[in-house]
């Protein structure tokens, strides 16, 4: 069972939050279930103290009119792309297999989404 940090939507006064989880992933079948559909790992990967965490989400997501946007993706401090719904950071070995996150890397990605949250994990939803 490898250990990843999960962000799910919670809704609090038309404001979408993704609040943090820690999950067990063991299968492919494991990662889809906390995305709820095809899982697609994103190639700009998050960079927190020099070490390099990869993000996961719903491949399908941007076509379910449901989801709503999550995370934006920066490059150079430009919002260059964003992701939607439920996703997951994890670390690879090197050799592409998924590694645990430690307590220490989970605070510090945790710590790092808290810290950005009014430009990375915030969206003010149309519903109200």
């Amino acid at each position: 069972m490898k250990k990843v940090l999960t962000y799910s939507q919670s809704i609090e006064n038309g404001v979408v939050k993704y609040l943090p989880k820690v999950e067990s992933v063991t299968t492919y079948k494991d990662m889809q279930k906390i995305v709820g559909g095809p899982i697609e790992r994103i190639p700009v990967p998050m960079k927190i103290n020099g070490n390099v965490y990869d993000i996961y989400v719903n491949e399908d997501g941007k076509n379910e009119d449901k989801l709503n946007p999550s995370i934006a993706l920066l490059k150079y401090d430009v919002v260059v792309d964003f992701t939607v719904g439920t996703f997951f950071l994890t670390k690879e070995d090197e050799d592409g297999e998924l590694v645990s996150l430690t307590p220490q890397e989970i605070h510090l990605i945790e710590k790092y989404v808290e810290e950005n949250s009014k430009e990375t994990c915030l969206y003010e939803s149309q519903e109200n």
